[in-house]
Order: structure tokens, then C-alpha cells, then sequence
């Protein structure tokens, strides 16, 4: 019941009717987690006692084995309600253009140090582990953001700087997939692709390298902009600049 009350929830509103209580959220997570009953992690065997001594606990009956319903997931270590974090959950995976802790301490009335770390668990939680890798044409490019708090946004010769590394996929609108070109040739009439976005600790060689390898698939052909990281990577068959020369 629980699970069809989400699936047609859409407002905050409607979501909040659907999961109003702890007793509602526990009930929901320990059917999705034990479908058909409580199986302990350990033995295998499905008697346990519920404890009243640690919050949504359950302890095996045959092994005395202890398992939360939360463990495994982001909501698992951390002393918010569990309807603050269904709530959170929902508004992260529902907001189109992406939900940030400012606007989340707003919406739920958390500190703004909650609200950072719950955002941070969440969007880790929301990427597939088994994603497949960027293929065919991948641009690679990196960027500094300025980094600034306190008193430092109003002096911005002091603000700090945070490197992000970025790859997205040459989609040709005409037929629509990412297809190697032969050297020299121009990508004008295209699409962007899958993305992927990461912070990197520096702008060496050993970050960037580590990076592209981590999200682009071997064989790929790179569009960069010339930096020596792309010129020792030996996993991908080769790397053009953006102007279409060979990167030897």
C-alpha cells in the first residue's frame, strides 16, 4: 500500500499524506527490504523480535544477529526522523533542476550542516554503480569555480577555487548516436549526450588522467583541448583537440 502511495505521489503535499509518520516509513522500508518477511543477514533464518532499545532494529531469534532497516541505505547512521528523511528524498529526486542544501534546510527547517550532509548521502545514493561508461565521441574539459564563504564573497581575491572535471558525449543529430569521425573532421550538427561531473583535487596529469579513465570507456575517441593528460592515456584509442589534429 505504502509503495503505490509513493509511486502516485507527486507533491510534497501528497508525498507527506502518504508518509505522515515514523510507524508509516518503518513499515515501508522493512516491506522493501524483506518483501516476503524478516530473513536475518547472517543465518538465514526469518524469527526475530523487534527491540525496543534501538529504533527499527530487529534481532535474529537463532543467531542474535542485530539489522536495522536502514542499514545499507543512506538513511542509515544519522538521528533525523525518518519522515524528514523520506521527505528530503523525495524532493531530491523529483526537482528537475536539482535540489540544493540551502533550499532543503528552507523546505524541512534543518540546520544547514544537516542539510548539506543529507544532500550529499542522497546524490551518492541516486547514482546507478552500474552505469556504463561514456563511448563513442566524449568532450573532456575541466573548470575552476570560485570558492567563497564568510566574509570572503565580498573579497574576491581571496576565494578559493575548486576544480571540476567534466565529459559529455558527441551525439550526431543525424542518425543519432556517437560515432567516431575520421582525423580532421569537423562536429558541428550535434547533440550532447550522457554527462559526467566530478571535483578533482588539482589540474596534474595523475587527477585528470584517473578521471577520464574512471568514466570513459576504452577505445573512446577524446575531444580536448590539448592538456599532456590526454596524451598519455594509452586505454583509449586516440585523442583530437578541438580543432581536429591528431594528439600524438
Amino acid at each position: 500500500m505504502a509503495g503505490q502511495a509513493m509511486a502516485r505521489a507527486r507533491s510534497l503535499t501528497e508525498f507527506q499524506e502518504a508518509f505522515p509518520d515514523e510507524a508509516t516509513c518503518a513499515a515501508f522500508l522493512f516491506e522493501q527490504r524483506w518483501p516476503g518477511g524478516f530473513v536475518c543477514p547472517g543465518c538465514g533464518k526469518g524469527r526475530a523480535a523487534a527491540l525496543t532499545s534501538r529504533a527499527y532494529t530487529y534481532e535474529c531469534s537463532d543467531c542474535g544477529r542485530q539489522t536495522s532497516i536502514t542499514a545499507g541505505t543512506a538513511l542509515h547512521h544519522t538521528k533525523l526522523p525518518l519522515t524528514a528523511l523520506f521527505w528530503a528524498a523525495h524532493l531530491m529526486s523529483t526537482h528537475s533542476n536539482g535540489m540544493s542544501a540551502r533550499q532543503l534546510e528552507d523546505q524541512l527547517g534543518l540546520t544547514y550542516r544537516t542539510a548539506w550532509l543529507l544532500t550529499q548521502k542522497l546524490r551518492r545514493s541516486m547514482v546507478d554503480p552500474d552505469r556504463a561508461p561514456l563511448e563513442g565521441v566524449v568532450e573532456v574539459d575541466q573548470a575552476e569555480i570560485p570558492f567563497r564563504a564568510g566574509d570572503t564573497f565580498f573579497d574576491p581575491g581571496n576565494a578559493g577555487k575548486i576544480l571540476i572535471a567534466g565529459t559529455v558525449e558527441v551525439i550526431d543529430r543525424d542518425p543519432g548516436q556517437a560515432k567516431p569521425r575520421r582525423k580532421g573532421a569537423k562536429y558541428l550538427d550535434t547533440l550532447s549526450g550522457r554527462i559526467r561531473l566530478a571535483m578533482i583535487a588539482d589540474n596534474s596529469v595523475a587527477s585528470i588522467e584517473a578521471f577520464v579513465r574512471a568514466n570513459v570507456k576504452p577505445g573512446t575517441t577524446l575531444l580536448t583541448d590539448g592538456h599532456a593528460a590526454y596524451l598519455i592515456i594509452s586505454a583509449v584509442r586516440r585523442a583530437v583537440n578541438k580543432k581536429g589534429a591528431a594528439l600524438r
